[in-house]
């Protein structure tokens, strides 16, 4: 189906992070097509030449969620829930090739010989929207339970291929292997901050806290920095309940 606007997310723990690999494609010639290449996220949105990759790289052996958005005009990749690039480069209205499957993991072409995905992929979702970081952040440690406003499609990956979203349930062309290593949910990563947060009962989010992991608690967010010291946890808006 057409879509004028896209979020692709996804958990990986790529085995080499040096192959270039799919994680989502459509004919990488054609259509839209999400994966990796020379350690970076790359994605195309409308065909060949209309690729670009990310900033910053994933690594290997370690849970990452990726994502990345698109409206024809601008696309944005985020890495574990930050932004990691904005651009408008390589412009151009989003396309699809109804011809082709949508493969997961490999790409119906096959032109570039290190195509399929080697390593753990879980909760790939597809919207028919463009998610906002504050979306993104706090969807990405949440297992979704079915459908969702723009959800288009949800692969969860827990011992079948369900989609419990659109109903647009896989076919495995090789042996599907589950594993029982899960990104979701205890798999965060916390990141150190250099400065120490203070105690004054306020904190702002845009500076102080702009590098921590956001996670959600009984619908409460919760920001987790550390030093190296100490662990922080700062709840943002509780009330009574939470």
């Amino acid at each position: 189906n057409y879509m004028s606007s896209i979020t692709i997310e996804a958990w990986v723990k790529r085995a080499d992070a040096s192959r270039c690999a799919t994680l989502v494609g459509n004919n990488y010639t054609l259509s839209y097509w999400l994966g990796f290449c020379n350690y970076k996220l790359r994605f195309y949105g409308h065909g060949s030449g209309s690729y670009l990759d990310s900033n910053a790289s994933i690594p290997a052996n370690v849970w990452t969620h990726v994502a990345v958005t698109y409206d024809g005009v601008t696309r944005k990749y985020y890495i574990n829930g930050k932004l990691d690039t904005s651009t408008t480069l390589n412009s151009g209205s989003m396309q699809a090739n109804p011809n082709a499957p949508l493969g997961i993991g490999f790409d119906i072409n096959t032109t570039f010989s290190q195509n399929y995905f080697q390593g753990n992929i879980q909760e790939v979702r597809i919207w028919n929207n463009v998610r906002t970081a504050a979306q993104i952040q706090a969807g990405m440690y949440q297992v979704l339970t079915g459908p969702q406003t723009g959800l288009v499609g949800e692969w969860a990956f827990a011992n079948n291929l369900v989609d419990t979203a659109g109903g647009h349930n896989g076919i495995a062309h090789d042996p599907a292997v589950y594993s029982p290593g899960n990104a979701i949910p205890h798999d965060i990563r916390i990141p150190q901050v250099a400065v120490t947060p203070t105690l004054g009962g306020l904190c702002n989010t845009q500076n102080e806290y702009a590098d921590a992991v956001q996670v959600i608690v009984c619908g409460a967010s919760a920001y987790l920095p550390h030093t190296g010291t100490y662990l922080w946890v700062r709840f943002s808006c509780l009330t009574p309940l939470t």
